[in-house]
């Protein structure tokens, strides 16, 4: 019986002294195959192996290196079922992250945490899958344990400005993005995310600190450098805004937006001629921008070609979908230079009907009904409801509105006709 099994402990020890030998053997193998590049021999000399913990990962590590996600997923499942290893665990979670499944994914992480609370890498990709599957409050609590253990890590102050975001809390995320732009300030997505919060809430000095400092950290950032080009417009700092178009004509080529602005920037400049050039290449890119037309229409009226005006203008109101009170104003303006009375009437008219708080349309079709009509009283309602609405809008014509009305008042007393 003794020797029975002294026999069977040296038989038992030689196998499994082969099957190490062998699955060794198998190891360097396929990793000198990989080193080359040459991971079909590499899973072929897999399928000669025993199904050891060693050999599904390695099967699994080739797949994932090749970007065939659920077979790499099968096999470090298979994997996981003989060795529950944390590396492993947090490679599956990445691969469900990685083809969409977000929720299994959380599982792992979950199940990671349960048995270490301390795993500051799962509580971070935790916290992250939980914004993506929008749960911004659970990630709060894991957001803020890791910024206890790591003071100095910008990103999780960045991703709790994200939490508060989504929760539309817009202080506490202008708080946590500036915490994370204090611990680091090259950490750009921060920086985008203060640049964009102060263009909302207009405050120029803030915004143009956000956007010097990322346009220093990525020159060639698109909206960056619209944010900026918008504001030298506003502050009418036109040939500076034109420099940094051409720049920018040069990163995106056949952008709308560019030549957009680059045709006002010009018209703005008064070079009537490069203005309608690049409106007219921003054209091309979109036939449905009714803008462009009214701008092409504004060139046209400063160059007094106002047949061409008119066109653009109708052109535009033709187009446009969206409030034209603008395009119908400049319409009447340029009939009234084409000595057509009644249709710049009818357009100033058009003006309000799009948009009731136009008061310079409602002004001049005051001024042009008394003009043209020998009733005055036509002009006389259009007076009293510019008053009624807008008498605190323009100063100076709402003056002009008084002088008309008491002109008109007078006009009528002398035929023995009382308005009052």
């Amino acid at each position: 019986m003794l020797i029975k099994k002294i026999v069977w402990f040296w038989v038992t020890l030689v196998v499994s002294y082969n099957s190490i030998a062998q699955e060794d053997t198998y190891k360097e193998e396929t990793h000198d195959l990989l080193q080359i590049g040459r991971y079909k021999e590499a899973l072929k000399c897999l399928d000669g192996a025993s199904a050891s913990f060693t050999v599904l990962r390695q099967r699994a590590e080739i797949y994932e290196k090749i970007d065939e996600y659920q077979k790499a997923i099968f096999w470090y499942e298979k994997a996981l079922q003989l060795n529950e290893d944390v590396v492993l665990k947090n490679r599956l979670a990445r691969l469900y992250k990685t083809i969409g499944q977000n929720y299994k994914a959380i599982s792992i992480y979950e199940g990671l945490l349960a048995k270490d609370s301390d795993n500051s890498l799962a509580a971070y990709q935790l916290a992250k899958l939980l914004l993506q599957v929008k749960k911004p409050k659970k990630a709060i609590p894991l957001l803020q344990e890791l910024q206890k253990v790591d003071t100095e890590n910008a990103n999780y102050f960045y991703h709790e400005g994200i939490v508060y975001t989504m929760l539309k809390n817009k202080n506490k995320a202008i708080d946590n993005f500036l915490q994370a732009y204090r611990k680091n300030d090259a950490h750009f997505k921060a920086i985008e995310r203060l640049a964009y919060a102060y263009v909302l809430l207009y405050d120029k000095d803030s915004t143009a600190l956000f956007v010097n400092r990322g346009l220093e950290l990525r020159p060639e950032h698109i909206a960056m450098n619209k944010i900026k080009i918008n504001a030298l417009y506003r502050d009418k700092k036109y040939a500076k805004a034109e420099q940094l178009l051409q720049k920018m004509d040069t990163i995106t080529p056949n952008a709308i937006y560019v030549k957009k602005m680059l045709g006002r920037t010009c018209l703005k400049l008064k070079e009537y001629q490069k203005a309608k050039q690049y409106f007219q290449q921003a054209q091309k890119l979109d036939r449905t921008d009714y803008k462009i037309c009214t701008y092409l229409g504004d060139i046209a009226y400063e160059e007094q070609m106002f047949k061409d005006a008119s066109l653009h203008y109708m052109m535009a109101t033709f187009i446009g979908k969206d409030k034209r009170d603008a395009e119908y104003y400049q319409l009447a303006r340029t009939q009234e230079k084409l000595e057509k009375p009644k249709a710049a009437l009818k357009s100033y008219a058009s003006a309000m009907q799009e948009n009731r708080n136009n008061y310079r349309a409602l002004y001049q079709l005051a001024n042009l009904s008394e003009n043209i009509y020998e009733d005055k009283t036509i002009a006389l309602r259009h007076y009293q409801k510019y008053l009624e609405r807008f008498k605190s809008s323009d100063p100076v014509l709402t003056k002009a509105v008084d002088e008309r009305i008491e002109e008109i008042k007078k006009f009528y007393f002398k035929k023995g006709i009382s308005l009052e």
